[in-house]
């Protein structure tokens, strides 16, 4: 705070902002120094949701934070990818207590962990398939090195970065030194920060593995425009009605709806299972300065659980995005189809997930359900619209209904029960 490291930060939206709230000698904690209260950010996300160019934006803002720090004469004690949030499309730091002063000749204590949490996924997600950040969900203190590197294919030891802070580090994680212990070399605050430029430098070159998407221009493509005129006049007269505070729209694709519920929504979370379409909203959305809407790789046949000490360390994806009102748009077929889910299952999650749901129902005979049902086999007896009214009518009223196309795509309305 003297520095003025923390007024830099925060004006610039680098650092999250606080205010201190009360006298510490209140505080039933006694060795307490400052009772803080920061800033709120709306949702909460780990780097399991995040697709490639959101962490590459955390592991930059990192690095730049941490050669704002090493200019004051101080270093971040830990480099971990959680001490990143996303307010809307843009990463903000938010660990106020990560920072300490800097004693001449130390190294970078953090540098491991950044390389753990940072460079070895984001290298992982170049050189092999985007879709690899749910690596995070297995290793929730970052990708180990051994680990890694083993996974990199050949071509990666020929990037000289990659090389020395992932091979080479890693091989000498367990190397025993001949001789005994080394003496530890001594760094200049130079060095630092030759360090961390040198890191960001690397970081800045990776690009995305150019994994095969099958919905990146689904829209555009394959979806017939008069339906979608009329899907978009039902939801946006439903959502200026209802006046949702916060949106989770299931299935966002590249956040064509997701634009549509922030003209009233005061905060949006585009949650899609595809990380090419991810990457493509945040870009987007980051370009555009919209700051309402923040896309999160979410697929929700298998949810990002609860991970760390007894599964709580890290509280499950559902537990942290819960909603005034969920768009479930063009979804539920696939999660009965593709992924056997029956409806009364369904009708579960969107029930767990927000107070009110936008579901759309896509009827057997559609294209669409026959293209999903040449590759599946129908898990159900009945697929039809009764008994998808009769799942979900047993936890939600229907407010409302609207026939969408001529194959008999049908939206609800649906509000939760009371008492239920």
């Amino acid at each position: 705070m003297s520095s003025g490291l923390y007024s830099q930060l925060t004006e610039k939206r680098r650092l999250i902002a606080h205010e201190e709230v009360q006298d510490p000698r209140s505080s039933p904690d006694p060795v307490a120094a400052r009772i803080l209260k920061p800033s709120v950010i709306p949702v909460i996300t780990y780097p399991a949701s995040w697709s490639f160019r959101m962490l590459q934006a955390a592991a930059v803002l990192t690095l730049d934070i941490q050669l704002k720090a090493i200019e004051k004469g101080m270093v971040l004690k830990d480099a971990s990818a959680y001490n990143i949030q996303f307010a809307g499309p843009n990463p903000i730091f938010i660990d106020t207590l990560s920072f300490e002063q800097w004693s001449e000749g130390n190294p970078w204590f953090a540098y491991g962990q950044f390389c753990r949490h940072f460079l070895a996924p984001l290298a992982l997600m170049s050189y092999g398939d985007v879709s690899l950040h749910t690596l995070w969900s297995a290793y929730p203190d970052g990708i180990p090195l051994p680990v890694a590197t083993q996974l990199l294919p050949l071509k990666a030891r020929f990037s000289m970065g990659l090389y020395l802070h992932l091979f080479l580090h890693a091989s000498q994680l367990n190397a025993t030194p001949r001789g005994g212990a080394k003496t530890a070399k001594k760094f200049s605050k130079q060095e630092l920060t030759n360090l961390a430029n040198h890191l960001k430098a690397i970081v800045k070159k990776l690009k995305p593995a150019a994994t095969p998407s099958n919905w990146i221009e689904y829209y555009e493509n394959d979806v017939e425009q008069a339906y979608q005129v009329k899907k978009r006049e039902v939801i946006s007269g439903w959502l200026k009605e209802q006046q949702p505070g916060k949106v989770l729209d299931v299935g966002a694709n590249r956040g064509q709806y997701s634009y549509m519920a922030a003209e009233t929504a005061a905060c949006v979370i585009a949650a899609e299972a595809d990380p090419t379409c991810v990457d493509a909203m945040w870009l987007d959305m980051r370009e555009k300065k919209v700051d309402r809407i923040l896309p999160i790789c979410f697929n929700a046949a298998n949810p990002e659980p609860g991970i760390g000490w007894m599964n709580e360390e890290r509280s499950s994806v559902l537990e942290r995005i819960g909603a005034d009102s969920v768009l479930a748009l063009a979804v539920t077929h696939h999660l009965a189809i593709t992924y056997a889910i029956p409806f009364h299952r369904q009708a579960e999650f969107f029930f767990r997930l927000g107070k009110e749901a936008f579901v759309e129902f896509i009827p057997k005979p559609d294209p669409k359900v026959q293209l999903l049902l040449k590759t599946h086999r129908n898990p159900f007896d009945s697929y039809s619209r009764e008994t998808f009214v009769a799942a979900f009518e047993k936890l939600f009223d229907v407010r409302r209904s609207a026939v969408l196309s001529d194959s008999g795509r049908e939206l609800f309305w649906l509000v939760r029960k009371p008492g239920v």
